[in-house]
């Protein structure tokens, strides 16, 4: 994996959505400028090469990109993007050959791997758990309330709550204390 590809790559991932995109959204736009102003800092590609991975822009658009970037430190949000991917890229290119990144990459895709075999398990037991509390409930009228609720998707879920239950609730807590 070259350079380039590593920092876009960091660059990318950092910001969550593509941004090689074309199109004119400040966000984008702002993005592009980090990238490019990071890959001719770290790289000695020409801007040419750093404009084909990013969108296939030719030399003078990333030259341009470059020079705007500049202006650019001085709005907040362009900043905290910029330092965003300058702390990812930099950690990056810290270490020592193109072995150790593609050995980082693999560490990061099996922790992710890990991580999602460890939400299915949690999920499991949470539906697993459910179903025992469903099991628990004996009187008809509570089963029947209980399996509606349960086969709510959670926005209906979130809207009963606050709208139906919450003052049903509170109205039987008013009739407790008077």
């Amino acid at each position: 994996m070259k350079k380039l590809e590593i920092i876009l790559s960091a660059c990318l991932r950092i910001y969550g959505k593509d941004f090689t995109i074309n199109n004119r959204q400040k966000r984008n736009v702002f993005a592009r400028g980090a990238f490019y102003t990071l890959a001719r800092n770290n790289t000695n590609e020409p801007l040419e090469n750093i404009g084909k991975v990013c969108g296939n822009r030719d030399h003078s658009t990333v030259h341009f990109a470059i020079k705007k970037a500049e202006n650019y430190m001085l709005i907040p949000e362009y900043r905290k993007l910029f330092h965003q991917f300058n702390t990812e890229v930099s950690g990056l290119l810290g270490l020592k050959s193109a072995t150790e990144i593609e050995t980082y990459y693999s560490d990061l895709i099996e922790k992710i791997k890990f991580l999602e075999d460890e939400n299915k398990k949690l999920l499991n037991k949470v539906y697993k758990l459910s179903k025992k509390e469903k099991a628990r409930v004996t009187d008809p009228i509570q089963k029947r309330i209980t399996k509606t609720i349960m086969g709510l998707p959670d926005n209906i879920l979130e809207d009963f709550e606050k709208y139906r239950l919450n003052p049903y609730l509170k109205l039987q807590e008013s009739k407790v204390i008077n």
